[in-house]
């Protein structure tokens, strides 16, 4: 997407994994999709009618929208960039889009019954909404996901590595910790 001055590859060292973001599409709880599956569906018959809000061009949830257009057939849909979740949702509660795919931004209003959530993106079923089917469930094999990990300099010798992947597990291990991102990002990579 863009050219970096260094290779992330080579040049870092990994030292834990810490979250995934939990990814997914949302409509308007008024809207006539039911099931993502329905979105797809009207899609299709309607080139260039559908919209989506994302957080900007080239950004996962974007991405995984592309994919999913693919892998769907050739759907055409206008996507609409945003600064971020609150111009996305602030446009899908206006119904200047017709969905958002987004991070869990969207989840508020979710649960405050304003949005419907019909699909996410990661590996499994998110823990805080798992009636909702991931991709692969209704037939798309992609997940999308956006991994926060915390990574060094190269060269970084394997007991220093070891020490503080020790420490970042002992403070996600705080029960504080535990209950603000229980209901924000999807089980961690393992």
């Amino acid at each position: 997407m863009g050219k970096l001055n260094f290779n992330p590859v080579e040049d870092l060292t990994p030292i834990t994994p810490l979250w995934v973001y939990l990814y997914g599409l949302v409509v308007r709880a008024d809207s006539p999709w039911q099931t993502v599956q329905d979105f797809i569906q009207y899609s299709k018959q309607n080139p260039q009618k559908v919209s989506f809000g994302s957080p900007g061009v080239g950004t996962p949830p974007h991405l995984a929208m592309e994919e999913l257009a693919i892998l769907a057939g050739g759907i055409q849909w206008v996507h609409v960039p945003y600064k971020g979740v609150a111009e996305s949702n602030a446009a899908l509660l206006g119904g200047h889009v017709e969905a958002v795919s987004d991070s869990s931004g969207w989840a508020p209003l979710v649960d405050a019954g304003k949005f419907r959530l019909l699909v996410t993106y990661g590996q499994q079923r998110s823990t805080r909404y798992p009636q909702v089917p991931i991709l692969k469930e209704v037939g798309y094999d992609m997940v999308a996901t956006g991994p926060i990990a915390v990574m060094g300099p190269k060269g970084i010798s394997r007991p220093v590595v070891k020490k503080l992947e020790d420490a970042f597990r002992k403070a996600m291990e705080d029960t504080d910790f535990q209950g603000v991102m229980k209901n924000s990002i999807s089980p961690p990579p393992t």
